[in-house]
């Protein structure tokens, strides 16, 4: 590797090289939200966006051509210092992530700008927001955050399973309504439900000056969007009584059985689930706050961390607050202090593995090999 690449990897691989990228980044999101202030606004002018001539002559042109080139002189340094554009989809889902994100602005960049009927500058800025999606993975930073997605990630396959029942219960519902009430709810005059529906069901004809007609169940895909609205009681009562204007009382037991199985059971079931499911994951899942790790580590060290050669000694019958259930012994870990390569975070480790082999060995007599003789000695509770 000559000595300009050697550079160039050091660059491409340091942290002051990830920051300058996230700012770009942040600037490139702070920019295309003034933009698009300004068309939400009506201030927007159709040569600062639509216009192109085949040069980058507008502000918002020529920043986003130079928000493109930057990220594509990014990744061509990362794939030089990196081994190639394959090693870097292949390694990093977020690296791949750039490249396509880039790629796509590269080239939306030239087909606007190449002399052609295509002339919409705002592409090579939606191109660029993609990028911007960069930015929520420094919200996985918040423990908070990655404690919610673990969790979710839990909770979601089980609530899934939940709702392809809910889905299933839909469609059979959907199924028997276009028995029983498909072709009902029209707004076609001479239609003798129509006129029903006006004389019987004021409200559902003249809600919101529409009505509800679209709320039918002619087909299979209204009908589920019916039963949709149904499930989550919106206004159940009015939709139902454009139904029963068209049949009789008696096909109210449609819609009874409907709630009482849709929404009574399975809808609170799957509440239940997500709540139960999502509150034992979020409670199982370690806290990272300073003050929970300096408890831990002052538990495990009990009852101090060293002596004066070297010694730690632990309650076999507690550790980390959780009774064992073996006998009151005391174990001795002697940890070399005077290596240098064992620094204080290494020896946390070998006494954390340490004391998970005692509690994992069945008895007395295993106990005895269960560390390296160099680690372990033995003495009685007094």
């Amino acid at each position: 590797m000559s000595a300009s690449r050697r550079t160039l990897t050091s660059i491409v691989l340091s942290k002051k090289f990830e920051v300058v990228v996230t700012i770009i980044i942040l600037a490139n999101l702070i920019f295309e939200a003034i933009v698009e202030r300004k068309v939400l606004a009506g201030n927007d002018d159709d040569q600062e966006t639509k216009r192109t001539d085949g040069q980058p002559d507008t502000v918002s042109q020529i920043a986003a051509t130079c928000f493109t080139a930057f990220y594509t002189i990014e990744i061509i340094c990362k794939a030089i210092a990196r081994g190639g554009i394959l090693f870097l989809c292949q390694h990093s889902s977020a690296d791949c992530f750039d490249v396509i994100s880039t790629a796509t602005a590269l080239i939306a960049t030239v087909v606007v700008f190449y002399p052609n009927s295509f002339n919409n500058a705002n592409a090579i800025r939606y191109a660029l927001l993609l990028r911007t999606l960069r930015l929520i993975r420094f919200v996985t930073i918040l423990p908070a955050f990655r404690r919610t997605t673990d969790s979710l990630s839990v909770v979601l396959p089980r609530a899934f399973e939940l709702l392809k029942t809910i889905t299933f219960i839909g469609f059979v519902f959907a199924a028997l309504g276009l028995v029983l009430f498909g072709g009902r709810i029209t707004t076609d005059p001479n239609n003798k439900h129509s006129q029903q529906i006006l004389r019987r069901a004021p409200d559902f004809a003249t809600a919101a000056d529409v009505g509800y007609y679209t709320n039918s169940m002619n087909d299979v895909g209204s009908a589920m969007i019916t039963l949709f609205e149904l499930m989550i009681v919106n206004n159940w009562f009015v939709i139902a009584s454009g139904y029963i204007a068209t049949t009789s009382k008696i096909h109210r037991i449609y819609f009874v059985f409907y709630w009482i199985i849709q929404v009574l059971c399975f809808v609170n079931l799957l509440v239940a689930t997500i709540l139960d499911t999502f509150i034992s994951e979020w409670d199982s899942i370690p806290h990272d706050h300073p003050q929970n790790q300096e408890q831990q580590n002052s538990t495990l060290r009990r009852p101090q961390s060293f002596d004066e050669d070297g010694q730690v000694t632990f309650d076999a019958s507690c550790i980390t607050g959780t009774d064992t259930g073996l006998p009151h012994d005391v174990y001795s870990v002697v940890l070399d202090q005077s290596s240098s390569a064992l620094n204080e975070d290494h020896l946390n480790r070998v006494r954390r593995r340490s004391l998970l082999r005692l509690l994992l060995t069945p008895n007395s007599a295993q106990r005895k090999h269960a560390l390296p003789p160099s680690l372990l000695h033995r003495g009685d509770d007094e």
